[in-house]
């Protein structure tokens, strides 16, 4: 099952919120990967504040984004103390260890799926269409066709 069949099949919010909130971090993540990457965490850091208000996210969501971000755009940054504030969010260890897997794999098998050409399933391309929009798509599609 491709990311976005799982993500159809599991989210249980507003798919016109969470599209709009998937595409606007995205966003951000392409404006960051032009910075080096601590300015680029940075930059990713400076608006999820914003951002989770706009979706409504509360404090876990926030720690959690903020985690992701830094192992993200720049793992050799993440420190054992970033996860102090995962913890002052309420997470236990398991939570944090499944924080960080996520984190791992989804950017392992978006390498894999990039390094390989797959591209998306016909049933899947309307929510990728909502969540990047129809030219993100087209770009992605062409690039994975070649």
């Amino acid at each position: 099952m491709s990311h976005a069949g799982f993500l159809r099949e599991h989210w249980t919010g507003g798919k016109g919120t969470w599209a709009h909130y998937v595409r606007t971090l995205w966003a951000l993540g392409q404006e960051a990967r032009q910075l080096p990457p601590l300015e680029g965490l940075g930059h990713l850091l400076d608006w999820l504040p914003a951002l989770a208000d706009n979706a409504d996210l509360d404090e876990q969501d926030r720690a959690q984004l903020a985690h992701v971000a830094r192992l993200t755009l720049a793992p050799n940054s993440c420190r054992p103390e970033h996860l102090d504030a995962l913890r002052a969010a309420g997470f236990d260890e398991r939570g944090i260890h499944d924080i960080v897997h996520v984190a791992a794999c989804f950017a392992y098998m978006n390498r894999l799926v990039d390094g390989l050409g797959v591209t998306l399933q016909a049933d899947d391309e309307a929510l990728a269409t909502e969540i990047f929009g129809a030219e993100a798509l087209a770009s992605h599609l062409a690039w994975g066709a070649r």
